[in-house]
């Protein structure tokens, strides 16, 4: 992976993720914070949260489910709201259309 530019970090925790303007281009950065105060700008951002993301999922900001607190997506694991850029998949994520 490494030889392919591909980032791989274990036990780091994400706490935030954040859209705001290029610094020197005319489009959005997205950028994950980092519990080493890291900020990482990434183009995907490919996130196994462990075994317990269903309390990220409450407290992320994301359209979540009221009854499981999963993380509401489409039938393509597309975060609802966030314009194709978020995907959620495994046992944070619910599909209301196609519910388990």
């Amino acid at each position: 992976l490494e030889r392919k530019a591909i980032d791989v970090r274990t036990d780091t925790a994400v706490v935030g993720i954040k859209e705001g303007p290029h610094p020197k281009e005319d489009f959005d950065l997205t950028v994950a914070q980092l519990g080493d105060g890291t900020q990482l700008p990434f183009g995907m951002l490919v996130w196994s949260a462990g075994l317990a993301p269903v309390k990220f999922a409450e407290s992320c900001g994301l359209e979540a489910d009221r009854r499981t607190g999963r993380i509401q997506v489409d039938q393509y694991l597309r975060v609802e709201g966030q314009r194709g850029r978020i995907f959620a998949v495994g046992d944070c994520a619910t599909d209301p259309s196609n519910p388990l």
